[in-house]
């Protein structure tokens, strides 16, 4: 449909990767929905070429900060700042629904259902469940809606220092207005939860449908060697959704050329496209890719997710009830966005047709 689309933002080079396998990611569910790329200055023309490559559109935007560094030092996540940008999602007023997806997701089956879904819908943030998770949420473009997030930016701000803060005060009445609004977890797993609660990953996570990588180390910062030998032993998430990411990387992805410096230092390209190497087995409709560097064999049924899970948790895992915790009160200090009224219109890039790409 051309007056729907799904919807991330490349805010700089380090996340052009992710931006990359989200919209392949999309494009293997056959999704039927136009794919939009928002991008600022700091991301240069040739590599918003590549990005033209695989969305149908790329918007080149204003950058939006929040600046409010008393705050995101909270979440020990400066960089956040920069997420206010996709607030200009409101501002693609030629689409009659969006739905914004961070660039470190991973789509893993069709989610075009989410269009049925009103504005503001998401699923609950894993951290404070009376508030949601802004990496996956279904809009309605408005300029009244941009203006208004604009100016509580400004007059009120985040508490958090990022977008998730400031939609979250904005849409206040989500946790408790309207039950279909929240969306199922399976939209917006966070890919390390399941180290919080491993026996509901094992109940559903095969219905899995979105995969969030949240949290500092994104899968593209991994290094593996030339047998595709994933080095993640200290990794944030569960090394199946690294491999899901990468074999979604090397199938569309690693033959674009992209300059080594947006790789670790260590990384080698795969010896063949689609992760060859990896074996897959299914079971129950879940996928259990089998890698050079697991000291495991394969498992049948639930127990190769359980066999996955004990793997990347070092063994057989213990559940001891936890103390109380007092969480960090927050300090205030909010500190005005700036520049968020100046510079705002936002100009498209059409899509250059292949002849044309430089």
């Amino acid at each position: 449909m051309s007056d729907e689309a799904f919807v991330t933002l490349v805010a700089s080079d380090n996340y052009v990767l992710g931006g990359l396998t989200l919209a392949y990611s999309l494009r293997e569910t056959n999704t039927q929905r136009k794919l939009v790329c928002l991008v600022t200055h700091k991301v240069s023309q040739t590599i918003r070429d590549r990005l033209a490559a695989a969305f149908d559109e790329v918007v080149a935007v204003s950058e939006l900060n929040s600046n409010d560094s008393v705050n995101l030092d909270l979440l020990c996540r400066p960089e956040l700042g920069i997420t206010f940008t996709k607030l200009f999602i409101w501002k693609l007023t030629q689409y009659k629904k969006t739905v914004f997806l961070d660039a470190d997701t991973l789509v893993l089956k069709n989610v075009d259902e989410l269009f049925d879904r009103e504005e503001f819908s998401a699923a609950p943030d894993v951290g404070w469940p009376d508030c949601f998770n802004s990496g996956v949420f279904v809009c309605v473009p408005n300029l009244d809606t941009f203006h208004e997030l604009v100016e509580l930016s400004e007059n009120t701000g985040s508490f958090d220092g990022g977008d998730q803060g400031l939609l979250n005060e904005y849409f206040c009445d989500w946790s408790t207005k309207d039950i279909h609004k929240h969306l199922p977890f399976v939209f917006n797993l966070n890919a390390n939860a399941t180290y919080f609660y491993a026996p509901a990953y094992k109940r559903y996570g095969k219905d899995a449908k979105i995969v969030h990588f949240i949290g500092a180390a994104k899968p593209w910062m991994h290094a593996r060697d030339a047998n595709g030998v994933l080095h993640a032993d200290n990794a944030e998430h569960l090394v199946e959704h690294l491999d899901l990411w990468w074999a979604c990387h090397d199938r569309h992805v690693q033959d674009i050329n992209l300059p080594q410096s947006f790789y670790p230092e260590e990384y080698v390209p795969s010896a063949s496209a689609g992760r060859q190497q990896f074996s897959t087995q299914w079971y129950g409709g879940v996928a259990s890719h089998s890698s050079s560097h697991s000291t495991q064999p394969p498992a049948s049924g639930f127990a190769a997710i359980e066999a996955k899970l004990n793997e990347a948790m070092g063994g057989k895992r213990e559940y001891k009830q936890a103390s109380p915790t007092t969480g960090a009160q927050n300090s205030g200090g909010k500190v005005p966005a700036a520049g968020l009224s100046e510079e705002l219109e936002s100009k498209v890039v059409l899509k250059k047709k292949p002849e044309e790409s430089a």
